[in-house]
């Protein structure tokens, strides 16, 4: 299998930025001050040039010791070697006259090499690369550009569509280190992009949103088994009445991101929708549950609506009675909260929905009702009163347990 190198690090695994080596280099410069004092160097040519090497040393390390951005331990293996490295030659070259260039050179050499091998031991250095192999799996982006991305979500702020672009560029590099990503813009149309930088020159100006256009598009460009979608928009579908039945036969995973928020949606864009319903875990037979349901709404301030709840069956149609209560819409973020009654008949389980019939020009329908599932339950108690003798207040007992319609009355004994 080809296999591409994607990372190499140089690691020193037993010194730090202020660590030993540090300590070892001020030592070595001392040594060597005390030298060339006591060795009176300057008194000779070559003493003059070991001075030259005791100076910059000593300089070297002073820095090192009070510049914290030098405390560094790659910096720190190469100055250690410099700094014992110059304090054998210092003291090699005031026995020149009695070795000889050649001896000296020798001696050097193998003085050189023996500390090389001691401060490998000193910093345990270690260079290591990662081989994997080279990535196959496709990652298909599918990006929203139609005209709801071109709204800023904070005042003068990047619009969705930016937003999108500048979370997604610090992505790149592990995305193609993982995967062979490819990336798409959809709106009532559908584009594949050459490359991911595109989307920096994009504009969102499409006339309306096809989810299921540009999903079921970018579906049949998937290669292998492994492919995965992600699909980058901020929920505005104004074209598909059902997204999810149309793309529920889809054998790739599909991966959504939500951009944008709803509290800077477009004032003029037209929607309402029954966000939210709380509703009690069960119901009691013969009487009534309160059912609350919060609708939102955008540029329908002052339109009057019927907020509808029922009984439905498995395809959404209603197979009871339809209770309803009038709603005069008013925007804002937190939404209304309307207050349905819902009486069951029998006990088991039932399938109920709220919903608002769609209004002329909404950007989309499809969050206009909730379903939801809730247990009714028959709540009558069943009593077996015993009593070893007649007793006065049987007769009131009696007649208040009848009397109470939660209440089954087995016998009184």
């Amino acid at each position: 299998m080809h296999r591409t190198v994607f990372a190499a690090t140089f690691q020193i695994s037993r010194q730090s930025g202020w660590d030993t080596w540090l300590a070892l280099c001020v030592a070595a410069s001392l040594v060597l001050i005390c030298y060339a004092c006591f060795g009176k160097l300057w008194r000779s040519k070559l003493g003059w040039l070991a001075l030259v090497i005791i100076a910059l040393i000593a300089g070297g390390t002073l820095s090192i010791l009070f510049i914290p951005a030098l405390h560094n331990a790659v910096l720190g293996l190469i100055w250690t070697f410099l700094s014992l490295a110059a304090l054998s030659l210092a003291f090699y070259l005031n026995l020149v006259g009695q070795l000889g260039i050649v001896r000296m050179v020798v001696l050097l050499s193998m003085r050189g090499l023996a500390l090389g091998l001691l401060i490998l031991m000193l910093f345990g250095p270690a260079f290591t690369y990662i081989t994997r192999p080279a990535p196959v799996r496709p990652l298909l982006v599918l990006v929203d550009t139609s005209g709801s991305m071109s709204f800023p979500d904070v005042q003068n702020g990047p619009t969705r569509l930016q937003s999108v672009w500048l979370s997604l560029k610090p992505l790149l590099p592990r995305l193609r280190e993982h995967f062979v990503p490819r990336f798409f813009t959809f709106s009532d149309g559908w584009l594949e992009l050459s490359r991911a930088e595109e989307l920096d020159n994009t504009h969102a100006e499409g006339k309306s949103t096809d989810i299921v256009q540009g999903l079921s598009k970018t579906l049949s460009q998937a290669r292998g088994k492994d492919a995965a979608v992600v699909l980058i928009s901020d929920g505005i579908d104004n074209t598909s009445p059902n997204v999810l039945s149309q793309i529920s036969d889809a054998q790739v995973p599909i991966h959504t991101v939500l951009v944008g928020s709803e509290q800077a949606e477009p004032s003029t864009m037209i929607n309402i929708a029954v966000d939210s319903v709380d509703s009690p875990d069960d119901f009691v037979v013969g009487h009534d549950s309160k059912i609350k349901a919060n609708v939102k709404s955008l540029a329908l301030a002052n339109r009057l609506v019927d907020v509808k709840l029922a009984e439905v069956d498995e395809g959404g149609k209603p197979v009871g009675p339809v209770t309803m209560q009038k709603l005069v819409l008013q925007s804002g973020s937190q939404g209304q909260t309307v207050e349905l009654a819902y009486k069951p008949t029998k006990i088991g389980v039932h399938r109920l929905a709220v919903w608002v019939d769609p209004i002329a020009g909404e950007r989309s329908t499809i969050d206009n009702r909730q379903e939801f599932q809730g247990l009714a339950l028959d709540p009558r108690i069943r009593i077996l009163y015993v009593e070893g003798r007649l007793r006065p207040e049987y007769g009131p007992l009696r007649l208040a347990l009848r009397g109470d319609s939660n209440v089954e009355l087995a016998t009184l004994l």
